[in-house]
């Protein structure tokens, strides 16, 4: 014999905590990846300051006078570095995947 619980008046409290819930995980595996990532990445070298590259600029030889303005600076093909952005994107995209199936199968199963 099964027992059906039916909660109508505490449906939207439920609702909003469970809510609250899946939010504060969110915000814990965030800034768990954050803080894993930047251990990681955590390098021992002071990255220099802008008076560092002038002061090694004079020391060094001139260019000669035929160079030009052409190259100012070389231009880079790295990416810049924005954190655990692609994990946050994983884990909230797998979350509401995951979510609309049980919502999904939840409403054939209940029909």
């Amino acid at each position: 014999m099964h027992e059906f619980h039916e909660y109508e008046g505490r449906r939207w409290p439920v609702v909003l905590g469970y809510t609250l819930i899946a939010l504060a995980v969110a915000l814990a595996v965030v800034f768990i990846g954050r803080t894993v990532y930047r251990s990681v990445r955590h390098s021992s070298t002071k990255p220099q300051t802008t008076t560092q590259v002038q002061q090694s600029n004079r020391n060094q030889p001139a260019k000669p006078s035929g160079a030009g303005n052409a190259a100012v600076a070389p231009p880079t093909n790295q990416l810049s570095n924005t954190g655990p952005g692609n994990a946050a994107a994983i884990f909230t995209a797998s979350a509401l995947t995951a979510g609309s199936f049980h919502y999904v199968l939840k409403r054939r199963r209940d029909a």
